[in-house]
């Protein structure tokens, strides 16, 4: 099939252009037609043998593919199979053929547009321009043998599979960066360790790891995904100070006790219409919980949050004095990647210590129903989405503490972090504080609370 691709370059060729002395191929019209698109046609430095079945007999060829520059738009005809790809302008559009590329894929300053179409690359895929790379159909396939690399792009991506064996990298500044939705998925697939490198935060759909390496996945950063599957993968974070306790969620068969504090890094923990009670604090710091019907009990903290350990320095700006036997350290909160799901009216959720909603996430449509029972301070803050505490419908929030309770939202307002119904049962002198605006679009009831703000 290469041989057919490689007779329609050289036709083009004959009718369009000239071949000079390097190789290069000079158009004197470059805009005229889909084909002419193929600004430059180098042979590849170097060929490979492959092996093909005919009439069942094995025999080999020696083979040799092209580069392909495309800097207008372009519909692939057919199947392809070339050396390097390079995008350099206008919107490059698979159409339903899979299209081989030996070498790598550099998208410099153009749009792709997969369309139904798969394309596979043995090197690295970089994508490095202000337009859309589109994926939305369940087909819609780009699987890559080295290194994913979004140095910057625009994200149109709500469904089929990237599919990488290298590393990713994102390095985009803030409106660039990697962002999939609706039923995209993510697969990392090495066979050795990859590392997960991002200047902020990408936003993945779901995420797939089938690494089964020993040192499997690494991040950097908390990832930011709609789910986390594992598959029996080693995941991990490189972030120093992170918690050794880190665990995976589950779904409860009973009811179960956790001695302790609660870390959750992955995957969705469901309660099944079964009680869980946390003895300790609750760090979620990624992946989903999911009440579904069921009653969590924290009698610590809940923290929608990542947690790191740092060590402190002293006064003068420098180390901890050396000669302390103990290495003063300080906790610091970040971003969390998870989404609570309160959506049935049989759940509820009990936080005897403060109640911190820090997800990157947007809980719009996350938080419909049931009951969210707090005894100490209720705080949200705005990593990313002001709408990460929005509940809506029947959903409750009960301020019930022994103490005074401080409720602290940073981006409160009806189209943003909000109260759906709220209830003052706070019957201590101090009373509750509302610290700024708290909004609440259901009803408000005040069991002879005192309430001040």
């Amino acid at each position: 099939m290469h041989k057919r691709i490689i007779a329609n370059i050289l036709i083009v060729t004959l009718v369009l252009g000239l071949l000079n002395h390097s190789g290069e191929i000079i158009y004197a019209n470059e805009t005229a037609t889909p084909e002419e698109a193929i600004q430059e046609t180098t042979e590849a430095e170097s060929s490979e043998e492959t092996t093909m079945l005919e009439n069942n007999e094995e025999t080999s060829e020696e083979s040799t593919f092209m580069d392909m520059t495309i800097s207008t738009d372009y519909v692939f005809p057919e199947d392809a199979e070339i050396n390097n790809l390079i995008i350099n302008g206008g919107t490059t559009n698979l159409n339903g053929h899979e299209v081989k590329v030996h070498g790598e894929v550099s998208i410099n300053n153009g749009a792709l547009y997969v369309n139904g179409g798969y394309l596979a690359c043995d090197g690295n895929f970089t994508y490095n321009s202000i337009y859309a790379l589109t994926m939305n159909t369940v087909n819609d396939t780009i699987a890559v043998n080295g290194d994913f690399v979004w140095n910057r792009g625009r994200s149109a991506i709500n469904n089929g599979t990237i599919e990488v064996k290298g590393n990713y990298y994102d390095n985009a500044q803030a409106g660039y960066n990697f962002y999939a939705e609706g039923n995209h998925r993510f697969l990392f697939s090495g066979e050795k360790k990859q590392d997960i490198v991002q200047s902020r935060t990408s936003t993945f759909n779901t995420v797939w790891m089938m690494n089964y390496s020993e040192e499997g996945i690494c991040s950097d950063k908390v990832l930011v995904a709609k789910e986390i599957v594992l598959n029996g993968s080693c995941f991990t974070y490189s972030m120093d100070g992170m918690p050794d306790n880190g665990i995976c969620g589950w779904t409860l068969e009973e009811d179960e006790i956790h001695e302790g504090d609660l870390v959750l890094t992955a995957e969705e923990l469901n309660l099944n219409g079964h009680t869980l009670t946390v003895e300790g604090s609750l760090i979620q710091m990624s992946g989903n919980i999911n009440i579904n019907g069921g009653k969590l009990i924290v009698n610590g903290d809940y923290r929608l949050q990542s947690v790191q350990e740092t060590e402190l320095e002293n006064a003068e700006g420098t180390d901890t004095d050396e000669t302390d036997n103990e290495t003063k350290t300080e906790t610091v909160y970040g971003y969390s990647g998870g989404y609570l799901l309160m959506q049935n009216e049989k759940d509820e959720v009990w936080v005897q210590g403060d109640f911190v909603m820090g997800s990157y996430q947007n809980h719009d449509g996350k938080l419909t129903n049931g009951k969210l029972y707090v005894a100490g301070d209720f705080k949200q803050i705005t990593y990313n989405s002001p709408q990460n505490f929005h509940a809506t419908g029947n959903h409750e929030t009960i301020l019930n503490g022994e103490y005074q309770q401080v409720v602290s939202i940073a981006g409160s307002g009806t189209g943003n972090s909000c109260f759906s119904g709220l209830t003052f049962d706070n019957q201590s002198e101090e009373g509750i504080v509302l610290s700024g605006d708290v909004w609440v679009t259901g009803e408000v009831d005040n069991q002879e609370s005192r309430v001040e703000g």
